[in-house]
């Protein structure tokens, strides 16, 4: 039997691939770290 773990993880990597998760995730920092800098 395998673990979920083996399972899962490649599933999820997939997903972030398939929704460009590096541009949402890159997008999502510097949005962040703009908002905290107009708003102290």
């Amino acid at each position: 039997m395998m673990s979920p773990v083996t399972i899962s993880t490649p599933i999820k990597l997939i997903l972030f691939v398939a929704m460009d998760g590096w541009t949402m995730l890159s997008k999502g920092l510097i949005l962040q770290y703009f908002d905290l800098s107009i708003n102290p």
